[in-house]
């Protein structure tokens, strides 16, 4: 699956043209506006509660998924590691979703995602710097309209919760999964320099335009760490 997912690569264009500042700063907008509307949603106080002890949220705003028995995932999305010791959100670092399957499937997605790391584990695999969401089958239901729903996915012994919500239509069964790579050229563009994953985490790095979507993900988990023991 691996190999299959690098094809999608090659063979969505858009997948490897350059992005720009503008891009990016928008991705990180979406992203907040994302996180924000599924917290506030009325049906998701499960979620919140969950939220507040997350150990690294990575927020998807902007993934299609679509095919015709070969199918294909691409998008962009942030990652934000939490401090366990002071209880800071790091910077965003960015990341690309490339995903592929193929089975008995027709139809388009838009969708957005998050993903918490609600243990120590979780966090570890999202902050390597690649990462799975997803698993080996996957079953797509014919839908359009929104709608946000959330799941437990265990993906390779590690624990996500994840929730999204999804427009268009889509419908079969087929295998695949979804792999989350870091974007580096995209980190040196936004933070005007090349960047590793432990500079944002340290918070050797700062980015002015990072700071509505670092103060909402901050509000809405502020007692996850002061909760602990």
């Amino acid at each position: 699956m691996l190999i299959v997912a690098c094809c999608v690569v090659f063979l969505w264009p858009s997948l490897g043209r350059a992005i720009d500042l503008a891009e990016l700063e928008e991705v990180v907008d979406e992203s907040r506006l994302t996180f924000a509307r599924f917290i506030g949603h009325p049906s998701m106080s499960w979620f919140k509660d969950r939220a507040r002890d997350a150990r690294a949220v990575f927020i998807a705003p902007r993934i299609t998924r679509g095919g015709y028995l070969f199918g294909g995932t691409w998008g962009t999305g942030v990652l934000l590691v939490r401090d366990v010791s002071t209880g800071q959100w790091s910077e965003p670092a960015f990341y690309r979703l490339v995903g592929a399957s193929f089975g008995l499937q027709i139809g388009a997605l838009n969708s957005e995602v998050i993903a918490l790391a609600t243990d120590d584990d979780a966090a570890g695999k999202m902050k390597g710097g690649v990462f799975t969401l997803g698993a080996s089958g996957l079953v797509g239901i014919g839908r359009t309209g929104g709608g946000i729903r959330g799941s437990l996915d265990v993906t390779s012994g590690t624990r996500y919760l994840t929730v999204s919500t999804s427009s268009g239509f889509f419908t079969g069964v087929a295998a695949g999964a979804t792999l989350v790579l870091s974007m580096d050229s995209a980190n040196e563009l936004y933070y005007g320099h090349p960047v590793e994953l432990d500079d944002l985490r340290e918070g050797r790095v700062r980015q002015w335009y990072s700071e509505r979507l670092i103060r909402t993900v901050a509000a809405a988990t502020v007692r996850g760490v002061e909760s602990r023991p």
